[in-house]
C-alpha cells in the first residue's frame, strides 16, 4: 500500500514538471515570434552607436533611453561607463540623431560641453556651453 501511494505521488510529481516546462516553452515560443517596434530597434541602433565611442564598451550602463519625440529618429538616454582608470564615472547625457549633413552621429553631453568651450576660447567668446542653442535642443528640450 506505502509503495502504490509512493508510485502515485512520483508520477504526480512527473507530470506536474512535465506541464510546467510545457507551459514555459509555449510561453518563450510566444516571445520569440514577437518583432520588436520602429522604436526598439532605433534604441538598440544608438546603444550600439553609444558604446562605440566609450573607453569600456562592455561596461556601458543605460537609463531612461527612449525616442526623442519632437524629433523623428533621434534617440536620448543616459550611459554609464568604465573611464580609463576602471571606475564608473557617472551617468551623463546622450544625444543619438542627425549632424549637419544628415548623417547620423552621438554626442555624449560631457563632450559637448569640452568642444564648446574650447571653441569659445578660441574665438574669445564668453558665452557658458550650456547656454548655446545646440546644448539646450540636445539636452535640455525633451528631457
Amino acid at each position: 500500500m506505502k509503495l502504490r501511494v509512493l508510485f502515485v505521488c512520483l508520477a504526480m510529481l512527473v507530470l506536474s514538471v512535465s506541464a510546467e516546462t510545457y507551459g514555459a516553452q509555449k510561453k518563450k515560443a510566444k516571445v520569440e515570434n514577437v518583432k520588436p517596434s520602429a522604436d526598439q530597434v532605433l534604441i538598440e541602433q544608438a546603444k550600439a552607436s553609444v558604446k562605440l565611442d566609450l573607453k569600456d564598451p562592455d561596461s556601458a550602463q543605460f537609463r531612461d533611453v527612449r525616442v526623442k519625440q519632437t524629433e523623428e529618429g533621434v534617440v536620448i538616454g543616459e550611459v554609464n561607463s568604465k573611464n580609463i582608470y576602471g571606475g564608473y564615472s557617472g551617468y551623463e547625457k546622450f544625444y543619438w540623431g542627425f549632424d549637419n549633413t544628415g548623417k547620423r552621429s552621438v554626442w555624449r553631453e560631457s563632450e559637448v560641453i569640452e568642444l564648446t568651450k574650447s571653441l569659445n576660447r578660441a574665438l574669445g567668446r564668453p558665452q557658458d556651453p550650456k547656454e548655446t542653442p545646440e546644448y539646450k535642443r540636445n539636452f535640455v528640450d525633451g528631457w
